[in-house]
């Protein structure tokens, strides 16, 4: 069964300013491999949003869960070439209905209760 991904807008910006900053920083490669990192998270996520990797997280908010990009990064390699050490994490919750909504994709190292502060309603 596929669960049925809504990334909010906040997650949306979030993942096009990671690709830009890669693109900037690392290159046009570093851009490709780390976008297929990111929706290989995604699709694992559309699979199976309870999956190896995945962390309850009732301290950031009710229901949250988390999904570090490390978890899969075996798994999306662009030309046998896979992202070093990903610092990025997945944010989201499950909704009846098998929804998976994706509330932020923030840096590991972030203050991450603060960036999902407001996040708990939809805004996809």
């Amino acid at each position: 069964m596929n669960w049925v991904l809504d990334l909010t807008r906040a997650a949306r910006h979030d993942i096009a300013t990671i690709l830009q900053t890669s693109a900037e920083h690392f290159g046009p490669q570093s851009r490709e491999r780390y976008a297929a990192l990111v929706a290989t998270a995604l699709a694992d996520l559309r699979t199976d949003p309870y999956c190896l990797g995945s962390a309850e997280r009732p301290e950031l908010q009710t229901g949250t869960r988390t999904y570090h990009l490390r978890s899969c990064r075996r798994r999306a390699a662009v030309d046998g070439v896979t992202v070093g050490a990903p610092r990025h994490l997945i944010a989201y919750r499950t909704e009846p209905g098998d929804v998976v909504v994706v509330l932020r994709v923030l840096h590991d190292a972030m203050e991450l209760a603060e960036r999902l502060a407001g996040n708990g309603e939809n805004d996809g």
